[in-house]
């Protein structure tokens, strides 16, 4: 069980299934990073909310879910 904001608590299947979300949401997210294997821009490249799990996988070594919409952006990445 998982206790929200208001202190009501719910399933955590509840909170993960994605088929019980509705509404109208962004796909587009102010995203920020630096260093390591992040690529050095000067331009503003427009970065879907969806590409940014498969990046912060990418950069944590693991392994990037089958099952996620985004996709690793490898424009973000330095070229080796």
């Amino acid at each position: 069980m998982l206790r929200g904001v208001e202190g009501r608590c719910f399933p955590l299947q509840q909170a993960i299934d994605r088929q019980r979300f509705t509404g109208i949401h962004a796909e587009t997210a102010i995203f920020i990073a630096a260093g390591g294997t992040i690529a050095i821009r000067s331009d503003r490249n427009p970065l879907s909310a969806l590409h940014v799990a498969p990046l912060i996988a990418y950069l944590a070594v693991s392994p990037i879910p089958s099952d996620l919409e985004g996709e690793l952006p490898v424009g973000w990445i330095k070229s080796a």
